[in-house]
């Protein structure tokens, strides 16, 4: 089913849950280290704390967890264990790599845009041969304010010349959708997954579970 109303003339993507399958890695890796803070981790948490910055998803979590206040203890557990699940077990989000090596073979200029660190996004378009069909990368260590604000998405358009009315954005989350609409961005495509079922963007925007659903150029 095609979702497209106008002509666009770049597109831009989330990486986290929408070209990554990277959200039950995520996951995994918060639960070991909520347990090793010495917390009790329920699953469900993941869910709730979707899209939050890294700062709010600490917070909420010690304080969930029953895990005595003490700055940056689950980013010493959570990061170092991602990575490693990075590292073996992440995979792209169905129909990705073909969809965005479809996109680049047409011209489309592409962009990642993501409060996720440059490193890991680096690592993993390498790993999937992905780096050389973006044309501008948005990562967290280039912004100040992380989505919903728009800064993000303000900073691609800008890097790529591109006025957000001529942008299409793939996202996952609702501050993804936030911050790519006060960024002046009209044309939101959302990707569903298990993860972000309790999103409101659902209810507004169009909707795909993988990117085989989105039969583009």
């Amino acid at each position: 089913m095609r979702y497209i109303e106008k002509d666009f003339s770049a597109v831009l993507f989330d990486f986290d849950g929408t070209l990554v399958n990277s959200e039950p890695l995520k996951a995994e890796a918060l639960g070991y280290a909520v347990e090793h803070a010495g917390g009790t981790w329920r699953e469900r948490w993941y869910a709730e704390l979707l899209g939050h910055p890294w700062r709010t998803v600490e917070e909420q979590l010690m304080v969930r967890a029953g895990i005595p206040a003490r700055q940056g203890i689950l980013a010493e557990y959570f990061h170092g264990h991602y990575q490693t699940l990075l590292h073996t077990r992440v995979a792209m989000t169905t129909g990705a790599e073909d969809f965005v090596h479809r996109l680049h073979e047409h011209g489309h200029p592409l962009a990642l845009v993501t409060s996720e660190s440059r490193i890991i996004v680096e690592t993993v378009l390498k790993r999937f041969h992905l780096m050389d069909c973006f044309q501008t990368l948005v990562c967290g260590d280039d912004i100040l304010n992380p989505k919903p604000a728009p800064d993000s998405y303000r900073m691609a358009c800008k890097q790529m010349h591109l006025s957000p009315a001529e942008a299409l954005v793939f996202e996952d989350t609702d501050a993804g959708f936030t911050a790519a609409i006060r960024a002046g961005i009209t044309q939101i495509i959302g990707l569903s997954h298990d993860w972000n079922q309790n999103q409101q963007f659902h209810r507004s925007f169009p909707t795909v579970h993988s990117f085989l659903d989105q039969p583009l150029p």
